[in-house]
């Protein structure tokens, strides 16, 4: 059976959702109700697959309701259904066909997602978003088709899997579900742990409705840059652990190029003396306080880009020359800083020095590591590149990608 949970503080569009349940295909279905604050949703239907479970709970953050409210789901899958959405009719038959077909533990699939006045947000394809036309009670839509599990999807919300979102009931409580001291972005936080822990499953078909509205998270403006900040505070925190599970998946090496250690559980390479790995089996470059130690940048970021398979990535925290770090050791024989990289992710800067390198800069953060660095004038610049190998297949991975 699968649990449709929905936690609630202002239940105005309550009824939307309903309607759309209550035609479903299949019904082999609960609908778990969670309201909050006060929510009185006394109005619903009084029907044998609805349950009522109001928060009893402390906590007012997103994190513990959910947590709280997924707790309450008695079926093998749990289904996340926000208050204001709606599903297909369809939904519940094809989320409990793909849990019947497929080894998995979470599944989700494409949604609509619609603006006021009922027109489809469209999300840019300069981010690598593909469109498809899908019609829905009549009217034609265009469908940002979600993006298939990767690392660089699933650890940034904008990328993330999208609804319908659905937990198999016995890892959901094995991994902890959702973290119960986030305001938001408990979804990517838990969506994160997910793949790590466990395989996820795309339904290629549109199961969800997505409505923008004044009352959305988003809306908030203080709440909103909170997001844009913290979805990166996540991204940094499990990207390595998730870039690891990739290279698992698909039989790719994971090395480190420090001429002076080595992480553990990597393979030692300096790029001065590869050796036998050969181009396209590697997925991930540990490159921390690496970088610096090669006289010859240029060429090692093109070793680099021929071992790494398409979608691999280098995660680099390097001295930047905008603090005394990178000039005060004497065996640093290469500097660099924030801008160092566009020669490899920009295409008008890759020209000046003719490399064959194609990276996306998924992610760049000037830092200091602690009190201490900053104290010192110490300041470092942490990169996460991405390989772009094959430009047919550049939609698998989200995020501008200019060269």
């Amino acid at each position: 059976m699968l649990s449709i949970i929905t936690p609630t503080h202002k239940p105005d569009y309550l009824m939307r959702l309903y309607e759309s349940l209550k035609i479903q295909t299949c019904k082999d279905f609960e609908w778990v109700v969670v309201p909050n604050n006060n929510a009185d949703v006394s109005f619903l239907p009084k029907e044998e697959w609805i349950r009522i479970v109001p928060y009893t709970e402390e906590s007012k953050l997103i994190g513990a309701i959910k947590n709280y409210a997924f707790n309450q789901g008695v079926g093998d899958w749990l289904a996340e259904v926000d208050h204001d959405d709606e599903i297909t009719e369809d939904c519940v038959e094809e989320v409990l066909k793909a849990a019947k077909e497929n080894k998995c533990e979470f599944i989700y699939s494409d949604s609509i997602d619609l603006m006021p006045g009922n027109t489809a947000n469209v999300f840019n394809s300069a981010n690598n978003w593909v469109h498809y036309p899908y019609t829905y009670k009549g009217v034609v839509y265009t469908i940002n088709k979600t993006f298939l599990p990767t690392p660089q999807s699933v650890s940034r919300i904008w990328y993330a899997p999208n609804h319908i979102r659905v937990w198999n009931k016995d890892f959901y409580k094995r991994i902890g579900g959702h973290e119960k001291t986030l305001k938001a972005l408990d979804d990517q936080d838990l969506m994160c742990r997910t793949y790590i822990e466990g395989k996820m499953h795309k339904i290629e078909k549109v199961l969800y409705v997505y409505y923008y509205h004044s009352n959305n998270s988003f809306a908030s403006q203080e709440l909103n840059a909170w997001i844009q900040d913290y979805t990166w505070v996540l991204h940094d925190k499990y990207i390595e652990q998730i870039m690891r599970k990739w290279c698992k998946e698909n039989n790719l090496l994971v090395i480190d190029i420090n001429k002076r250690y080595t992480k553990q559980d990597c393979i030692k390479i300096d790029l001065d003396t590869v050796g036998v790995i050969k181009d396209n089996t590697v997925g991930l470059i540990i490159a921390d306080d690496s970088l610096q130690l090669y006289k010859e940048p240029i060429k090692a970021m093109e070793r680099m880009w021929r071992l790494l398979a398409h979608g691999g990535m280098i995660l680099s925290n390097t001295p930047s020359t905008d603090g005394r770090g990178a000039f005060q050791d004497p065996t640093h024989v290469s500097f660099w800083n924030a801008n160092s990289f566009w020669y490899y992710t920009k295409k008008l800067f890759a020209g000046f020095i003719n490399t064959s390198a194609k990276f996306q800069l998924t992610y760049i953060k000037d830092w200091c590591p602690s009190d201490y660095h900053k104290q010192v004038k110490i300041e470092y610049v942490k990169a996460h590149l991405t390989a772009i190998k094959n430009d047919q297949l550049r939609y698998l991975i989200p995020g501008v990608t200019e060269i």
